[in-house]
């Protein structure tokens, strides 16, 4: 009962966050972001970056969504939601994990601003939970990408709340500080577009 509350406050925790970046995103669309931050690699992988990010998070909320169903009622259709869902999410996480060293390495330059300095500082400190579980991630994502019979599955044993792909296991508690991380790079990053 305690495990079920605490994957409800996750999941809460997590959609207040989707929901306020969401609303920066609606204020900065895409070609306000492009012309605030240009066209170039850094300034595509910064939008990339967010996006991803947004929609990991979305993805895993909509997965968490599909758990929570009543097993007399739609279960296989819901257990098909839930896979569907966390792939996706595993494959965004997976992106935007790879961006973060391609916007650090892009914008080693002398003409590097101090503001930007200060944000890819910020994101560096970050990223250290992030990292902790690259490789639990990239695992995953390979394992799925993978042809045949590979399906993402909670194991009914630990409440639901750890989620086994192959040989791989991950706890929804842990990925949801992962997802965090990258929520809180994407709010710095927009931030810092909207002072632009």
């Amino acid at each position: 009962m305690a495990e079920s509350q605490d994957l409800r406050k996750v999941i809460a925790d997590l959609a207040d966050q989707v929901t306020k970046l969401d609303y920066l995103l609606r204020d900065i669309t895409s070609l306000a972001l492009i012309g605030r931050i240009g066209d170039d690699d850094f300034g595509r992988y910064l939008r990339v970056f967010v996006y991803s990010s947004v929609n990991a998070a979305k993805e895993f909320l909509a997965a968490m969504e599909a758990l929570e169903c009543d097993p007399q009622t739609q279960l296989l259709k819901k257990m098909f939601d839930f896979a569907r869902h966390f792939e996706n999410s595993v494959w965004a996480t997976s992106r935007s994990i790879r961006l973060i060293k391609r916007i650090k390495n892009v914008h080693e330059r002398a003409e590097l601003g101090k503001e930007l300095r200060s944000l890819l500082k910020e994101i560096s400190g970050k990223e250290s939970n992030v990292h902790s579980f690259r490789n639990v991630i990239m695992h995953m994502d390979e394992k799925l990408r993978k042809p045949g019979p590979v399906i993402p599955y909670p194991d009914p044993e630990r409440s639901k709340t750890v989620i086994k792909v192959a040989d791989c296991e991950v706890s929804v508690f842990q990925y949801k500080e992962v997802l965090k991380g990258l929520l809180e790079i994407s709010r710095r990053i927009l931030d810092y577009v909207m002072r632009l």
